[in-house]
């Protein structure tokens, strides 16, 4: 997951269930399931990131960048995002839902 991504969640998790979560416990809850955290930002990430975001103006920067990572890594987007269907040349999309 990029570390973009992983701020996202630590904001966004506390934002809808403040009683259940906060920015600690959300990270703590990464390092225990041990997820791979990349700090990739050179250009080679970002041009993809920018070509994804133009092809489907409806997805956010970390969208494109949880994608253009996935495309770098050659593994899945797992996402309940149905208008993450719209940039499947970029890389593989799980629809979970």
């Amino acid at each position: 997951m990029h570390a973009v991504n992983v701020a996202e969640l630590c904001f966004t998790a506390p934002k809808r269930m403040p009683e259940r979560f906060t920015p600690e416990s959300t990270m703590a809850w990464f390092h225990a399931v041990d997820i791979d955290v990349s700090g990739i930002c050179d250009s080679d990430f970002l041009q993809p990131t920018a070509q994804i975001r133009l092809a489907e103006k409806s997805l956010s920067v970390g969208d494109g960048m949880t994608i253009a990572l996935a495309s770098i890594l050659n593994l899945p987007v797992v996402t309940t995002e149905r208008n993450f269907r719209m940039v499947r040349e970029y890389a593989t999309i799980d629809l979970i839902r």
